[in-house]
């Protein structure tokens, strides 16, 4: 089929769709507009039909590691205990803010108070034996950014990484081997950017500001949409937002104290829960494993476990030494550990059906301002105000030598799944293809029930003891 009759199909299916859907006057404006009297006018879904069916081709990676957290089962009474052996540290130009592991596990990035981000290899830095130079594992640097690198998030299918900056910008930045690149794209805001989560299936990226309300951006589009209800804003600016592992919600918090669950698929607003540490900020909130948990840390210098379904916390966390900590903590090890510091700067391991500290390691000589731990690869990342990141493994492929766990899980990593299935995103790849251009997503901002049909279907190893020091310029 050529051009013209390609295009003469398309225009008629929008023509037929826009009829079906009630917008009559449209349709005709379109058809008279486009010159062709011969476009078919009559009402029909077949546009909407097709793109449904391509979606759905479309598979989603998603995280398998195991059945994760509940604390519904019984389990008999255990001791945890988790020892983490620390590989490497890597001296820094300037303190590290973020950190993010790629879907695999196979690189991490990290963004510095600097602007500046650099990405690593994990297996050089991980489970190497000797590490010469600290620049042998560096896989890519990127200094665009003016202030600091408020969060990253790699691409789930595709080798692109997206960085969210104090200087108002998001950038995507393409992973091709060339060591030093430039942002593919850069979509300016109107505040600093303080969080960004990519969808499973990589065609969505969420997007938080310093602002009451949540973004989203079609990949392939980088068109912006909004929640439709003024009402389910938060009632202060958000600091940290995620997606659940299978793409159908999204979970945020705010300075404000509150966290609420959106729907992503019509961002409406599920279920608020207020005043979870009196009017204490919220600095950061995760999903668990099997997405019926959200780990939420505060300034409080205390943890709260949620439990979705009941609507309400099911335990917290706290200890004498962590009165001023601010660094959000993670899950671990198939979410039966939680990953966290104190007032020392040291990591603290918690057990976290028990809610007891299990272990500690003293490593960082100041405050930690990062966590950041891989499922796939058993890795732990940790950053100090020392400029120092630190690197941590498990000494065995056993994660937790523990009777909580009646049964051992095999972890499929996500290696193993793009194997059986990868799916390309054309609208990503070929902007990741494309010159650096600049946007205003104020200037296109719609609510996402426009979107709503376009993002329904959219839904160890051994190593030997010992540190090393490499200092990174």
């Amino acid at each position: 089929m050529d051009d013209v009759l390609a295009k003469h199909e398309l225009y008629s299916m929008m023509i037929q769709q826009l009829q079906a859907d009630g917008y009559g006057t449209v349709a005709q404006q379109l058809k008279v507009q486009s010159g062709d009297v011969s476009l078919n006018a009559g009402p029909s879904s077949q546009l909407f039909d097709r793109y449904k069916d391509e979606i759905r081709q479309k598979p989603i990676i998603t995280k398998a590691y195991g059945p994760g957290l509940n604390l519904e089962a019984p389990v008999p009474p255990a001791e945890l205990q988790v020892e983490f052996v620390q590989k490497a540290s890597l001296s820094q130009s300037s303190p590290c803010q973020s950190f993010a592991f790629s879907n695999d596990g196979s690189l991490f990035a990290v963004g510095l108070s600097s602007g500046k981000i650099i990405v690593y290899s994990t297996e050089q830095v991980a489970f190497q034996a000797e590490l010469v130079s600290g620049t042998t594992a560096i896989v890519a640097t990127f200094s665009e950014n003016s202030a600091a690198i408020s969060d990253l998030a790699f691409h789930p299918t595709l080798p692109v990484l997206a960085a969210a900056s104090h200087d108002k910008t998001i950038r995507i930045f393409k992973l091709d081997g060339a060591g030093v690149g430039q942002a593919v794209r850069t979509i300016e805001e109107a505040c600093s950017v303080n969080s960004i989560s990519f969808h499973p299936s990589g065609y969505f990226l969420a997007v938080a500001c310093e602002h009451v309300t949540p973004r989203l951006y079609n990949t392939e589009t980088w068109q912006c949409y909004r929640p439709p209800s003024f009402e389910d804003e938060h009632s202060g600016p958000i600091v940290k937002l995620a997606f659940s592992s299978d793409g159908s919600q999204l979970i945020s918090c705010c300075r404000a104290g509150s966290v609420k669950l959106w729907s992503a698929v019509s961002l409406r607003c599920l279920k608020t829960f207020s005043s979870l540490f009196g009017s204490t900020p919220i600095t950061f909130v995760q999903f668990s494993s099997n997405d019926q948990y959200v780990l939420v840390s505060s300034l409080a210098g205390k943890l709260i476990l949620l439990d979705l379904d009941k609507g309400h916390a099911v335990a917290s966390y706290q200890s004498d030494d962590t009165q001023t900590v601010t660094c959000p903590a993670v899950f671990g090890a198939n979410d039966d550990v939680i990953i966290w510091t104190n007032d020392q700067g040291s990591v603290v391991v918690w057990n976290t059906r028990l809610e007891q500290q299990a272990n500690v390691d003293s490593s960082h000589a100041t405050p930690l301002s990062a966590l950041c731990y891989s499922s796939s690869r058993r890795v732990l990342l940790s950053a100090g105000t020392d400029r120092t990141v630190r690197c941590w493994v498990h000494p065995g492929s056993n994660v937790v030598k523990t009777q909580v766990a009646q049964a051992a899980v095999e972890v499929k990593t996500e290696a193993q799944e793009s194997t059986a299935a990868e799916p390309g995103v054309d609208g990503v790849q070929a902007e990741v293809e494309a010159e650096e251009v600049g946007t205003n997503p104020s200037a296109n901002a719609n609510t996402v029930e426009q979107d709503a049909a376009s993002s329904t279907e959219a839904n160890g190893q051994s190593t030997q003891d010992g540190a090393m020091d490499v200092k990174v310029e």
